[in-house]
């Protein structure tokens, strides 16, 4: 258990560093079928938005491809026969898009703060969806405030020296200052990304919205999440290089006919017979294969580390209301299965 950090009230258990950082994967120890089942349909949910994006841009862009095969450059007419599918394919990769992380998110943090999974396809759009709207959105436009007025405060000073004679002395401490107020503001936003992160867990887990309420749950424990946080992108570092070296491996396989190919091949050969070998090898069941793994490996490592980025917030969630889950040493009982009792929020 992590050192006991001094201040804390006795309402709620002593703050466990080792509890923050690791604290989906105390929840995968103890609902693995939960964990799986969660990720599962979130590759199942992105195939399909992505897929259908997909279906809808294909026909352009294999237009444009057997194009530059032949030479020719696709015309205006080409591209508004196309502009309803282009637009459609956009919409849906961009707004499903949005969708998939607010439903994953709301999945996610039902089962880290409430232990929870909904029956079935464990994907809702219900009150604790809502709620996560009304925080992200928030979150948008505080954010769009807080550097809108970073932005246009560091201006002043370049535009002060600038309107003073433009001397270089001046123009460099207009910098100077600029530069500094950015800094400033840098520390001043990821301090306040800190104090708001238990945000969206707390309106899952009390099903209230809550935001300035995370205040409160990170008072005295700033430093320490920081720290949290810290470990996690660092943790996130060392998982990106091993899934990229095993990326790496997969794409040297796929590369082997393709570079055994392409060396054969005549410099002078048409454009559409390159094209014709291309589609051949990327056809093949090594390659195939090559190339599903790789895109396997990248949606499963981005779908965990998402869930594992929303531990921290969860855990500071579940220990600010004193909730068992934030209870290192206390015992549970077996959780049921996957789907059983589900409960909306």
């Amino acid at each position: 258990m992590g050192k006991p950090v001094s201040g804390e009230t006795m309402d709620k258990p002593a703050f466990s560093f080792t509890s923050a950082v690791f604290f989906f994967f105390k929840t995968l120890g103890r609902r693995p079928g939960a964990v799986a089942w969660i990720a599962l349909w979130q590759i199942i949910l992105y195939a399909v938005i992505y897929g259908a994006a997909l279906a809808l841009l294909w026909p352009f862009w294999a237009e444009l491809f057997g194009a530059l095969a032949d030479g020719v450059e696709p015309d205006e007419a080409t591209i508004l026969r196309y502009a309803a599918s282009l637009l459609g394919g956009v919409t849906i990769a961009v707004f499903g898009g949005l969708l998939a992380l607010l439903l994953a998110q709301g999945a996610w943090l039902r089962l880290l703060t409430r232990d929870e999974v909904a029956g079935g396809i464990p994907f809702r759009l219900g009150g604790d969806e809502l709620r996560l709207i009304g925080v992200n959105v928030l979150f948008l436009v505080l954010n769009l405030v807080f550097w809108g007025v970073v932005i246009g405060v560091a201006v002043i000073p370049n535009v002060a020296a600038q309107v003073g004679g433009g001397d270089t002395g001046a123009v460099l401490g207009g910098a100077a200052v600029s530069a500094l107020m950015v800094v400033a503001a840098v520390v001043i936003w990821i301090i306040l990304a800190i104090k708001f992160a238990a945000a969206p867990a707390m309106s899952v887990h009390q099903r209230r919205l809550r935001v300035f309420e995370s205040f409160a749950a990170t008072k005295s424990i700033t430093a320490w999440m920081a720290l949290v946080y810290l470990v996690a992108c660092a943790i996130y570092v060392a998982g990106a290089i091993v899934v990229s070296i095993a990326q790496q491996v997969a794409v040297l396989l796929v590369a082997a006919d393709l570079v055994g190919a392409l060396t054969a091949l005549d410099p002078d050969a048409d454009p559409e017979v390159v094209f014709s070998i291309l589609a051949d090898i990327f056809t093949r069941p090594g390659a195939l294969i090559g190339l599903g793994v790789i895109v396997v490996l990248q949606i499963v490592f981005q779908i965990l580390f998402e869930a594992f980025w929303h531990g921290p917030g969860a855990y500071v969630a579940v220990r600010h209301a004193n909730d068992p889950l934030s209870h290192e040493d206390t015992p549970s009982a077996p959780a049921g299965s996957v789907g059983a009792a589900p409960k909306e929020g």
